[in-house]
């Protein structure tokens, strides 16, 4: 495909990503069902009203900063979410695009990616996948899930008394992840006081806790009660969350060739099950009152939480697993739906960010935006590729 071809293609959009149409098929018409009769040749058709139309597209992007383009529209396609799609004869539409999808890759000396989407138009799902609806299952999903891994540290007991001596040991890590996180609450005055009288509290109880680890799960959803609202910021209040991410990835393999080891590797496995999965239910939580700037922001947040879960939810108990994927959908539901702000790019030549403003939006009120955006050396001069946010 040449660029004069390129240059005739139709203008689309989905989900506010730009692209370009070359080919549009649309199949619409009634839903029907066909009756045919035994031992006859006789067909009857019954109608059952007009069927939402589909779109099937050829969708291409092109040109500079194709890997982002290519990559930005590929995540829009895999979002389990109705989005807006712009096309270029039927105007906007409100699709959900069908898989699978095909990606195919031109000729690199024009830097050309082409999609091959089925798009169907959908109306407004009745089930709340898609809508703040999911807000308030995602508060009763957290305590769902919290609840659960709590009681799974029942059936724990010290039987091995070298078992209580290394169960301590790693409690000990357990203090040090909640002693770390705090540092990273800036020591607001309404909270510092009682994060350490917490971790403190935790800490002086950790033999305890070692001779009888069936205690150890209201003990560490204590501690993560109290790290809740450890920041009135939303975003520190997520850092502080994910710097509890993927405790126990430093463990080594305990064997199980003896009763003792079996028990010790059952109770540090609850204990490394219990603070991912208590972090990763807050951090739900906590990313769905942010307030995101832009797509990309949120893309971020919802990558680190995507990765977290693939790590943990392996080998997890099924009760538990089913409350936090549970939460997880109705999480990424809420997210997705989320009408944010598009990061594209531009080229341009020795300018500021203060007039990049001006020009983008007819005013400098989103200067601070632009500015976080690029992060630029000099914000007085800037120039090559830049990121916006289109309105």
């Amino acid at each position: 495909m040449d660029q004069i071809l390129l240059g005739r293609l139709r203008e689309a959009s989905f989900k506010g990503v730009p692209c370009k149409v070359k080919n549009s098929k649309i199949l619409f018409g009634q839903k029907t069902i066909k009756h045919k009769f035994p031992d006859s040749n006789r067909t009857e058709v019954e109608f059952q009203g007009l069927d939402e139309d589909q779109f099937q597209l050829e969708i291409y992007v092109h040109g500079s900063g194709l890997i982002e383009k290519r990559n930005r529209l590929k995540q829009k396609l895999e979002e389990p979410s109705i989005g807006k799609l712009v096309h270029p004869y039927s105007g906007e539409v409100n699709c959900a695009a069908m898989g699978p999808i095909e990606l195919t890759e031109h000729d690199k000396e024009f830097g050309i990616s082409m999609f091959s989407v089925v798009f169907q138009k959908s109306s407004d799902p009745s089930f709340p996948s898609v809508s703040e609806n999911t807000k308030p299952l995602i508060l009763s999903g957290i305590d769902d899930v919290l609840n659960t891994i709590e009681t799974k540290f029942d059936s724990l007991t010290a039987v091995f008394s070298d078992n209580s001596i290394l169960t301590a040991t790693k409690l000990t890590d357990v203090f040090d992840t909640f002693d770390k996180a705090s540092r990273l609450t800036y020591k607001i005055a309404d909270k510092a006081n009682e994060l350490k009288e917490g971790i403190d509290d935790f800490q002086s109880k950790i033999y305890t806790y070692a001779l009888a680890p069936a205690s150890l799960g209201a003990a560490i959803k204590n501690l993560f009660s109290i790290f809740n609202f450890a920041s009135s910021d939303d975003r520190d209040q997520l850092k502080i969350i994910k710097s509890m991410f993927n405790f126990g990835n430093l463990d080594i393999t305990i064997p199980e060739d003896t009763m003792a080891r079996i028990e010790r590797k059952k109770t540090f496995k609850a204990i490394n099950d219990s603070i991912n999965i208590n972090s990763l239910a807050l951090a739900y939580g906590t990313a769905s009152e942010i307030d995101f700037a832009n797509d990309d922001e949120l893309a971020i947040v919802r990558d680190d939480l995507e990765s977290q879960f693939e790590i943990i939810k392996e080998d997890l108990d099924l009760d538990v697993l089913a409350y936090l994927e549970t939460l997880r959908n109705n999480t990424l539901a809420f997210l997705d739906s989320l009408d944010l702000a598009d990061v594209t790019t531009a080229t341009v030549q020795d300018t500021s960010i203060l007039l990049l403003a001006f020009n983008n939006y007819g005013d400098i009120e989103r200067y601070d935006d632009l500015f976080y955006l690029n992060k630029p050396y000099d914000p007085a001069f800037i120039k090559d590729e830049v990121k916006i946010l289109s309105e």
